[in-house]
């Protein structure tokens, strides 16, 4: 079959899709929609927003990114050690 990581990765693509899908059937209609996207490029953050709420939504997305970015850091530095780089 796969390694786990692989098969929950799988899953979780099929749960995603699944639910879009089932949002765009049963949604109400006539509602406004918003949203936000951040892009990295190195380290230059480039961030789109649309939407009422499009402010709100990029200032969430950016620092969701921070976040992982630090967790990144840690993960990065705790290999690192660990192996006894330098």
């Amino acid at each position: 079959m796969g390694s786990p990581e692989r098969v929950f990765g799988i899953v979780l693509i099929a749960l995603g899709a699944v639910l879009v899908l089932v949002s765009l059937v049963i949604g109400p209609s006539g509602i406004s929609t918003s949203g936000a996207v951040v892009v990295l490029i190195g380290p230059v953050p480039i961030s789109l927003g649309f939407g009422p709420q499009g402010t709100e939504d990029v200032v969430v997305a950016l620092s969701l990114s921070l976040v992982v970015m630090l967790i990144w850091l840690v993960m990065f530095f705790a290999a690192r050690r660990s192996l006894k780089w330098g």
